[in-house]
């Protein structure tokens, strides 16, 4: 029996997104090998939603599901969860009582803090492999990529910012 592939049919896929596809299901698992989930709690889709409303606060539960890509309804038994463990709270929005707002509570702020510096610390020993002008050259590249996706709406990150962050890597 052959071995399964991800994404399947990858083959029939135009080459572009073929890369896209890979890009993002192997950066996805190795950023799920590393969020740490024997010390609590929580899964690692609640780890995301931790992370994610610490990153975004006051983020809309529904904006929240559409950026996670899960039912609200799952969504909120998950937020729920979240709420008993004192990691994050829901209120209503001020403005449009028919929207719920998320937000990171001190200890979700921690715990997001922590997960990301764990990640973080993780691909930061990957990428020491490679050679100084390496990793320069591979952070102008996910910067000017980042930035693209960004345009075309697929990363929420502000390309302004981005390109100020490339122009000041080059100029080291």
């Amino acid at each position: 029996m052959a071995e399964p592939s991800f994404p399947p049919n990858i083959e029939a896929l135009p080459a572009n997104i073929k890369v896209l596809a890979t890009l993002f299901s192997t950066l996805t698992q190795n950023i799920f090998r590393f969020i740490n989930t024997e010390s609590s709690d929580l899964s690692p889709l609640n780890s995301l939603i931790v992370c994610t409303v610490a990153c975004h606060p006051g983020i809309a539960m529904s904006d929240l599901a559409d950026q996670l890509g899960i039912a609200k309804s799952q969504l909120s038994r998950n937020v729920l969860v979240l709420e008993k463990l004192d990691l994050v709270e829901r209120r209503h929005n001020t403005n449009n009582r028919r929207l719920v707002n998320v937000y990171a509570n001190p200890a979700g702020n921690a715990m997001a803090q922590a997960q990301v510096l764990k990640v973080a610390q993780h691909l930061n020993g990957l990428l020491d492999k490679l050679e100084a002008p390496e990793q320069q050259r591979l952070d102008v590249l996910l910067s000017e990529t980042l930035a693209i996706l960004a345009k075309a709406d697929i990363v929420p990150i502000p390309v302004e910012q981005l390109k100020t962050a490339a122009l000041q890597r080059q100029s080291k």
